[in-house]
């Protein structure tokens, strides 16, 4: 018998692990607040065991961005395509949303640099018109 646990995949024996802990919590809840606090830390710890993961080199190439931000991105999708390879359905939903989100924030980014830009030839135009006015001043 024990070699059959210790056969076990580490994470199925941690979720195993996990849903006893929750199991003998559940006894011992006296009222439903005691109740629905714990069901959330444990929703918590059963996310944070399903894994929060940065995405993989390959995806980060592949979306032009620099692996130093790749700790930006950890995050549960990453860690449900981590367990799936990158191939399942719900990973695949993930990484096309993703992706709409990064170039929404490259549209919104551009947008602010252009708008940046914009003020910065205004004040060097209002500038120029400026000194043209004091030149003229000056030949009068």
């Amino acid at each position: 018998m024990l070699n059959i646990i210790l056969d076990l995949n580490s994470q199925i024996l941690g979720f195993i692990l996990i849903v006893f802990f929750l199991f003998f919590l559940f006894l011992s809840c006296i009222d439903l607040k005691s109740y629905i606090g714990l069901f959330s830390t444990g929703l918590l710890i059963i996310m944070i065991w399903i894994g929060i993961e940065k995405p993989s080199e390959a995806y980060l190439k592949k979306m032009n961005i620099p692996s130093e931000e790749a700790e930006k991105y950890n995050n549960l999708g990453f860690g449900f395509c981590y367990r799936d390879n990158y191939t399942g359905e719900t990973c695949l939903n993930y990484l096309k949303y993703f992706e709409n989100k990064i170039k929404e924030e490259q549209a919104e980014k551009e947008k602010v640099e252009k708008e940046k830009a914009e003020k910065e030839q205004e004040e060097k135009a209002k500038k120029e018109e400026i000194i043209k006015e004091n030149i003229e001043k000056m030949k009068e």
